[in-house]
């Protein structure tokens, strides 16, 4: 890889994260897009009049897919993904992912309905988006090699995405240009932020090159 952009929120997320990656990838040209995102709110981005005014709202996909230069899209092993999500946005952006290689981790943690209903119930108290990020993710960490929920231990509507360690590290090392665009925010981390009203996971720029 030759040059890595990165979009980190330093406050507590919704600060346009979206606006700031959609309006680089039209303007740099990345042709590498990674991710680790969860289902949580959507990043959204509404491209320029030259691109024909077009609105997405992403919690998979970054919005650097805009760029006419992307080549891959990868979603790191720090992701957690509900598939019929991801699913429903690749289909939204069929014409702009054609020919584009989309490489999910799979060690990336898949969130189900059954991480759903643990977080409707008394598990979180707090801040929760109630989407299953959470369980799904003490899921994974669990590490039990009879109930796995990694991406590729599961047969899911996504698995002919899902490729190797060795296919996702190959994909990073072809990139010339890789836009990384953050989640959450810092004010938000685990370990740096309001404990115990923060988020699942660490934010931070270190924390997110590991993720992705």
């Amino acid at each position: 890889m030759k040059s890595i952009t990165m979009v980190v929120d330093l406050q507590y997320g919704s600060t346009g994260k979206g606006l700031i990656v959609g309006k680089i990838a039209e303007d740099k040209q990345p042709d590498t897009i990674v991710t680790a995102w969860a289902p949580n709110a959507g990043h959204t981005y509404i491209t320029s009049e030259r691109l024909g005014k077009r609105k997405f709202v992403h919690t998979h996909l970054g919005n650097g897919i805009v760029s006419s230069s992307v080549r891959r899209v990868l979603l790191g092993p720090g992701s957690v993904i509900n598939p019929e999500q991801l699913v429903a946005e690749i289909e939204s952006c069929a014409d702009l992912l054609e020919g584009v290689r989309i490489c999910i981790h799979p060690h990336a943690a898949i969130a189900s309905d059954r991480h759903i209903a643990e977080e409707a119930g008394p598990m979180t108290k707090i801040g929760s988006t109630k989407k299953g990020v959470g369980a799904a993710m003490i899921q994974r960490i669990r590490r039990d090699p009879d109930d796995m929920n990694i991406a590729g231990a599961c047969e899911t509507a996504i698995s002919k995405y899902v490729c190797t360690t060795e296919e996702y590290t190959e994909q990073l090392e072809r990139a010339d240009s890789i836009l990384i665009e953050g989640a959450q925010g810092y004010g938000l981390s685990m370990y740096h932020g309001f404990y115990p009203y923060t988020t699942s996971r660490d934010v931070s720029v270190w924390q997110i090159l590991a993720d992705c």
